[in-house]
């Protein structure tokens, strides 16, 4: 996971650690529901795909290819939660840390089944995991993933498209929330 700011305002730095932390965990979910959804399918429609064929016989991935989309999940947890959920009056720093990643976690989980429902989404991931970079199928994957994310979460917005919009309108070194 990069850690950084995704929209105005995303300056969470200890839930930005926290799933940084957890990166590793939960990263094999993003791959693993969608492979499950696609695997599937191809089963029920006995469709015997090269990519089918090529998930059967990996037993990993590069965790890279999906990397992109596990940080727009991440902002977009941080960006619904806002400023709500922080720290209580007598909750150690450890009891914060570990509250922080439980709902981080359970967050992660339901988006993903949510985000299985879309055929799209799951055939991209299991396509940029197949065809990890620098295969032209695979970065084509991992840029319709950015799509796809950018249009479900479009209600954060984007510091690079805020930024590109306003230089357009004449606006010159716009700084983010501090």
């Amino acid at each position: 996971m990069w850690v950084g700011s995704r929209f105005w305002g995303d300056n969470d730095a200890v839930l930005m650690d926290v799933q940084h932390q957890l990166y590793p965990v939960i990263i094999g979910l993003l791959y693993g529901e969608p492979r499950k959804c696609y695997l599937d399918a191809s089963r029920l429609v006995q469709a015997d795909t090269e990519l089918a064929k090529r998930l059967l016989a990996e037993e990993s991935f590069d965790h890279r290819t999906l990397q992109s989309s596990h940080d727009f999940i991440a902002a977009w947890f941080r960006f619904r939660r806002g400023s709500q959920g922080g720290r209580t009056l007598f909750e150690a720093v450890d009891d914060y840390r570990d509250r922080l990643g439980r709902e981080w976690r359970v967050f992660y989980e339901k988006e993903i089944l949510t985000l299985c429902e879309d055929d799209d989404f799951v055939r991209a991931v299991v396509t940029a995991a197949a065809f990890p970079n620098p295969d032209g199928a695979g970065r084509a994957a991992e840029e319709q993933l950015d799509e796809i994310l950018a249009k479900r979460y479009a209600a954060m917005g984007s510091r690079a498209y805020i930024e590109k919009a306003l230089n357009k309108l004449g606006a010159k070194n716009v700084e983010a929330d501090k």
